[in-house]
């Protein structure tokens, strides 16, 4: 850790293990050691690292979440995490989204950004450095 304070968490949730490789490769080549770096390929697996996350004491920072995933997709682990974590920065990735869902999720203040598959390293890397 450095300078004796604890990292904030990002944590990414996409049911596409190649994303999750991806992602988490580009996030640490990225931003170093500046945070920790967490996975989970559905909602479910999410919430448990979530929740051991916050019994060690961790900050989760940023969720960036799939919308579209078996077993919990992602609306619903952002409605799970609403009440316990309002301060939560969340990005969602999409690769498969209609437009009224999409306008959705932009009049919705719990998410920062709508990110649609495959995205832009550069628009993912202002965003975080934005909400640093």
């Amino acid at each position: 850790m450095t300078s004796g304070k604890s990292r904030k968490v990002i944590l990414c949730v996409d049911d596409e293990a190649i994303i999750l490789l991806s992602m988490k490769t580009f996030l640490i080549n990225t931003f170093g050691d500046r945070f920790l770096y967490e996975t989970a390929s559905n909602g479910r697996e999410a919430l448990e690292i979530i929740h051991e996350l916050k019994e060690e004491g961790k900050d989760l920072f940023l969720l960036i979440t799939d919308w579209v995933m078996p077993v919990m997709n992602g609306e619903e682990l952002i409605n799970n995490l609403n009440d316990k974590y309002s301060q939560l920065n969340i990005v969602v990735l999409t690769g498969l989204m209609d437009s009224s869902t999409s306008q959705e999720l932009k009049q919705r203040s719990d998410i920062e950004a709508i990110l649609k598959k495959p995205w832009r390293l550069e628009e993912l890397t202002e965003i975080i450095r934005n909400l640093s």
